[in-house]
């Protein structure tokens, strides 16, 4: 519920930059991760019997929620690789 709240805060931080300065906003974003770049996480899932669901980020961040196994560092673990998945941060100006 945190990381909802922190989300929700960067998309309305970022929503009232962009209209207080329309012309000069400089704005920071990722793109979505294609399947090919999610592969290796999800092979690595499944292998130790997880299913995370990628339909979207939400979906993504509540599967890493409930990845949890017997060694307590496995759900650190598989956080790891989801970010190793992500794309690289562009920036994006008006």
């Amino acid at each position: 519920m945190v990381e909802e709240f922190m989300l929700a805060a960067n998309v309305s931080v970022a929503e009232q930059i962009l209209k207080s300065f329309p012309l000069c906003s400089l704005l920071r974003r990722h793109l979505t991760p294609t399947r090919e770049m999610l592969e290796p996480l999800l092979r690595t899932a499944a292998a130790v019997g997880l299913h995370l669901d990628v339909s979207s980020s939400k979906a993504l961040a509540d599967s890493l929620d409930h990845a949890v196994g017997d060694d307590p560092y496995f759900n650190k673990l598989i956080r790891i690789l989801a970010t190793r998945c992500m794309t690289q941060m562009v920036w994006t100006s008006c």
